[in-house]
């Protein structure tokens, strides 16, 4: 029998390089202090990992939760016509928050990203997606949340 290569599953991946810029950003946004902002990002990765879209959609806002959601969507619907399961597997994650840029407070990631294909009990890494992304964080005030902090912005850069 032979063996599908899902890699055009990975083709997904690629929607995530512009995944809501600060400049999308929400307009009403605060400072959010370091540590929180640095949890936050932790925090994304780990519902990235589970492809947890109610998760993500906890940690983010405006553009960053829209885009977020199609990149997901897409890599589930091309599991689904490949046949395929899909898993993330996040090997390495790097957080390193930086000062304040006014109205929101960028945190700096180095990750390493296994893109798994599983069939049966088979299970191949499709892609290994490696580089460093800037998130943006900030208190969305926009609509009247004040559940405090969220991603506000996302700029990723793969190797």
């Amino acid at each position: 029998m032979k063996r599908e290569k899902p890699v055009a599953v990975i083709a997904a991946w690629g929607a995530l390089l512009a995944v809501a810029a600060p400049a999308c950003a929400q307009r009403m946004v605060l400072p959010t202090p370091s540590a929180l902002a640095a949890n936050l990002v932790r925090s994304y990765f780990d519902a990235l990992r589970h492809l947890d879209e109610r998760a993500l959609h906890a940690v983010t806002a405006g553009q960053a939760t829209e885009r977020t959601s199609e990149v997901l969507d897409r890599l589930h619907t091309e599991a689904r016509e490949h046949r395929v399961g899909l898993e993330l597997k996040v090997s390495k994650l790097a957080v390193v928050p930086q000062p304040d840029e006014g109205a929101t407070t960028p945190v700096e990631v180095k990750f390493d990203i296994a893109v798994v294909a599983k069939k049966w009990f088979f299970s191949t890494v499709a892609r290994q997606l490696q580089g460093r992304a800037t998130f943006y964080i900030g208190k969305n005030l926009a609509r009247g949340d004040v559940s405090g902090a969220k991603i506000v912005g996302i700029k990723f850069y793969f190797d």
